[in-house]
């Protein structure tokens, strides 16, 4: 759009054969790029195109979500993606442990396939840092290093798993909590989020701010504060904290996928 070429966008993404279309909900309130969207996916449609489009929430949960769009995706194929059990994350480990020609430590993975059970990703991205660390240190992965290792590694993802829950519940981009934006939404977004990062994780001021895009400790401080005087008078607020804390608190998949077949 900035370079004045609609068009050829639209022509280039209506005549492909698959569309893959990952965090959907995040048009939600986008009026004008929702429009473009359903154009685009009933042209796919109408011509027996492949489409997978994944989301936070079912089609129904999507609010507001036009009906045209919504009874589009309701009558798709619609998929519930639950975390992978224990086998398959041994599985998982073991071929990315092959593909990264690390030695198989059947123990060690053994043991991040029972530590790490979120998703593939934070899976992966386990054995990756311990396989970079030991390397670095040049050391070996054992089970004696490998909890400490790991411990760090949750903490991190723990964060990144906050600030992606706390962006979805708000439908605002992740990047909107870090960057300068201070509309109402996104700095009520940004205040929950450091709120719930001090009360349920316990990170320090310093910490909340390093990951909120280098803010003072002042300004985590005001947050927090902000927050936590409001909970005792704003029932609204309170409630949206709670369905937040049940989101990170729940086993369940993170993703549900809605595939048009």
């Amino acid at each position: 759009m900035r370079e004045k070429q609609v068009d050829k966008f639209r022509s280039k993404f209506r005549s492909i054969h698959i569309l893959l279309f990952d965090d959907v909900h995040f048009l939600i309130d986008k009026k004008q790029t929702l429009q473009c969207f359903f154009h685009t996916f009933n042209e796919l449609y109408s011509n027996n195109r492949q489409i997978v489009i994944t989301a936070d929430f079912a089609p129904k949960d999507m609010r507001p979500l036009s009906s045209k769009l919504k009874s589009r995706l309701e009558g798709a194929l619609v998929v519930d993606i639950q975390p992978p059990d224990f086998e398959t994350r041994l599985n998982i480990l073991r071929a990315k442990a092959e593909t990264m020609m690390t030695p198989e430590l059947e123990e060690v993975l053994h043991i991040v396939a029972e530590k790490v059970c979120e998703n593939v990703r934070q899976l992966e991205g386990a054995l990756v840092y311990l396989t970079a660390q030991a390397k670095l240190s040049g050391t070996k992965i054992t089970p004696e290093t490998i909890n400490k290792l790991l411990t760090i590694t949750t903490r991190k993802q723990d964060i990144k798993l906050l600030l992606r829950t706390v962006a979805d519940h708000f439908s605002i981009p992740v990047e909107e909590l870090i960057d300068k934006k201070r509309d109402r939404k996104t700095t009520l977004a940004r205040h929950v989020a450091i709120y719930l990062m001090r009360e349920g994780y316990n990170f320090s001021l310093a910490e909340i701010g390093k990951e909120l895009g280098g803010r003072n400790h002042a300004t985590i401080l005001h947050g927090y504060e902000k927050i936590a005087n409001e909970l005792s008078i704003n029932p609204t607020l309170s409630n949206q904290i709670d369905e937040i804390e049940e989101k990170l608190s729940s086993p369940k998949g993170y993703r549900t996928a809605y595939q048009t077949v």
